[in-house]
């Protein structure tokens, strides 16, 4: 998991290609790009998305940024 390009992996520049296909800036920098290869079981695919959406939730609870109800 990382938050740039393989190629640009110490950038911190916003997502070229999130740019390239229409993302704006936000999401360039929001974005996050996995790797898998040809071992990586479906388990452990489950695994990381289900551990993804666990961070996601705690972090946009501290968000300021976070709509509140």
């Amino acid at each position: 998991m990382s938050t740039g390009s393989a190629c640009f992996s110490r950038s911190l520049e916003a997502s070229h290609v999130i740019l390239g296909i229409g993302g704006d800036h936000e999401r360039a920098h929001g974005s996050v790009r996995f790797t898998f290869g040809r071992y990586n079981t479906e388990a452990e695919v489950d695994a990381v998305v289900e551990a993804v959406d666990e961070v996601v939730a705690d972090l946009r609870a501290i968000s300021p940024l976070a709509p509140k109800d």
